[in-house]
């Protein structure tokens, strides 16, 4: 009989909020993500000792801790990563929208090889990083950077029940409405937008596992492809004046606006590399914005 290797394409991925810290809450309804790759896997430090007995060679490898790590990465479409947004936001949606909070959300997900009947269940995971990819031709893409306190692998799934994730079309720029400080612009051809809590794992003596998930700032950062059309943006760079960067995203029924209120172009990089298109390459970082209250907000469509 020839063995049966797994294929990712039989590949479920599911998540359910804890209400625990690293405790998978029982008889738990799990989600049903939708995923382009993950890569999340368990991570044990292993110490080899230094004992010298005069004949030049090691004695042991010693686990010591453990934590989870990894990514998911997927195509933005209407709710399917609010979970993601979320748990980087530290917050909810409220009336549908999301601003930057302080009380931290933790996930149990499984990944199951549903080919082979293994299932693994990663606990108290957070979300560390969040970042959005734009492009003029392709999806609008996010990969989110997790770090999680313990793992468990089965032959059977965790999951009591299951919810089915919700299905909508892809959301591209291709009928986005971009604003650079209130102001609509069509000189973006590419972006990047990352959301990032730089979250610590926390240890004490007489576990292996995680204590806690603590986090630092909220930093809102990215870059932004620009063609060299004027002296705009040089003049926020330059000046270093405050500007807003806002963008509306539609599928033709449902949108997504995510708004940064108050940020700064930190670089301006004009990149001439062809007889073609002049292109400019800017990092800009935002921060609180007194009028909103938030250092950046997104906005769905019920």
């Amino acid at each position: 009989m020839s063995a049966v290797i797994s294929s990712g394409i039989f590949t479920k991925l599911l998540y359910v909020p804890e209400a625990t810290f690293d405790t998978l809450p029982a008889t738990p309804t799990m989600i049903d993500i939708p995923f382009v790759d993950c890569s999340l896997s368990p991570d044990i430090t292993k110490v080899t000792d230094n004992i010298i007995q005069g004949d030049t060679m090691h004695r042991y490898v010693v686990p010591t801790t453990q934590k989870v790590t990894g990514t998911i990465s997927g195509e933005v479409s209407h709710t399917q990563m609010d979970w993601l947004l979320e748990g980087v936001f530290y917050s909810t949606f409220t009336s549908n929208v999301l601003s930057v909070g302080s009380t931290q959300s933790s996930y149990s997900l499984e990944i199951g090889a549903t080919d082979i009947s293994q299932y693994t269940l990663y606990s108290g995971a957070v979300v560390d990083k969040l970042a959005l990819t734009f492009a003029p031709a392709g999806l609008v893409t996010y990969k989110a950077d997790l770090v999680g306190a313990s793992f468990s692998m089965g032959t059977v799934t965790n999951a009591n029940t299951t919810t089915a994730a919700p299905h909508f079309a892809p959301l591209t720029t291709v009928n986005a409405t971009i604003k650079a400080n209130g102001a609509n612009v069509g000189w973006i051809t590419g972006a990047t937008i990352t959301f990032d809590r730089k979250t610590t794992v926390n240890y004490a003596l007489g576990n292996a596992t995680p204590r806690s998930m603590s986090t630092s700032f909220f930093n809102a950062s990215g870059t932004l492809d620009l063609f060299f059309e004027d002296e705009i943006a040089f003049g926020y760079f330059k000046d270093n004046t405050a500007s807003s960067l806002d963008w509306t995203l539609t599928d033709g029924t449902n949108t997504y606006e995510l708004l940064l209120p108050n940020m700064y172009y930190e670089t301006f990089s004009v990149n001439v590399t062809s007889a073609g298109p002049i292109k400019v390459k800017s990092n800009f970082s935002a921060v609180y914005d007194p009028t909103t209250a938030t250092v950046a907000k997104v906005t769905r469509s019920s």
